[in-house]
Parts: C-alpha cells; structure tokens; sequence
C-alpha cells in the first residue's frame, strides 16, 4: 500500500495567502463594479479607474485563483505558478520600499564627492533631493532596522518561493500528485 505525503506547510501558507489575495481582489473589484455601475443619478466610481486597472484586477484574481487550485489539487502548474507569483510580489516589494532610492543617495553622495552622508540625528534634507528616508533616526542602527524591517515581508516571501520549489516535502507531494 502506498503511503500518501501530506500537505507540506510551505504549500499551505501559500494556499492562504493566495485564497486571502482571491478574497481581497475578489471583494474589491465587485464593490468597485456595483459603485460604478449602480443604477443611480450619480455615479460613485472614482475618475482614476481606466480599463487597464480592471483587467489588471481580473488578472490577479485569475492568477491567485489558478495558483490556489493547482496548489489545492497538487498540480505543478500550481507550484511553479505560486513560486513565480511569489517572486513578482518579492520584486514589487523590494522595488516599492525606500531602499532603491536610500541606496541611490549613498551612491550619489559617496561617489559624486557630495561629501559622505548627513548624520541621522540631522534634521531632514539631503543635496540630492527629498530623501527623508535617511534622516530623523537616533543611530545609524536604528536606521538599519528600519530597512530590515522593510524588507523583512518581501524576504520572508521569497523565502516560501524557495520552500515551495525546493524542499523535499514540497517535491514529494507535487510529485506524488502529479503522478498519482
């Protein structure tokens, strides 16, 4: 008799947090739907809805939706589907965080003579532009916490990308579900 591999947890999470992404842009699209097209003199959608942001939210809830059913089945498509989802969010995180732009200013203000960093004790203001982001701190290491925790989600992501593609368990059971 052969024994059935459970669910892995790496699978798991990541069931979650697609079905909670399904449910989310679920939600959203249809109020945004009935808000504006309900039936009344004055239509409440808001001006900055374009047809690209709809589709771009039928988009993702197609995607989660598929990932969450391949991943629910034991399909590979859902593995590869939800480690490739896993890494764009990861990317999108990253990109969206301070960090590319503080980065940019060290770079600029070590490399172009500006004179090395201000001090985070400073009040806010740097030559290269609004950069907030490097100053109103009490130490530098209050500093570098900031950061990690702004990357902190975007890694942990990344992270599950790497347990659902690579781990035994996870490899076991798409394997056995696949071929079973």
């Amino acid at each position: 008799m052969k024994r059935l591999i459970g669910r892995p947890p790496s699978v798991w999470i990541t069931q979650v947090l697609f079905l909670l992404t399904l449910i989310g842009f679920g939600v959203a699209f249809l109020g945004a739907l009935f808000s504006c097209f309900s039936g009344g003199p004055s239509p409440r959608c808001p001006a900055s809805v374009t047809p690209s942001d709809v589709l771009t939210s039928l988009l993702v809830i197609v995607l989660a939706g598929l990932t969450f059913w391949g991943l629910q089945t034991g399909r590979r498509y859902g593995q590869w589907l939800g480690a490739i989802l896993l890494i764009a969010a990861v990317v999108v995180g990253i990109s969206d965080s301070p960090l590319p732009r503080a980065l940019n200013v060290v770079l600029l203000s070590l490399l172009s003579g500006g004179g090395g960093l201000t001090d985070p004790l400073q009040a806010c203001g740097h030559p290269f532009g609004g950069m907030t982001y490097l100053c109103g701190y009490s130490s530098y290491a209050a500093l570098a916490w900031r950061v990690i925790a702004d990357l902190l989600p975007s890694l942990l992501l990344g992270v599950l990308a790497v347990r659902l593609l690579c781990s035994d368990a996870a490899r076991s059971f798409f394997h056995q579900r696949s071929n079973g």
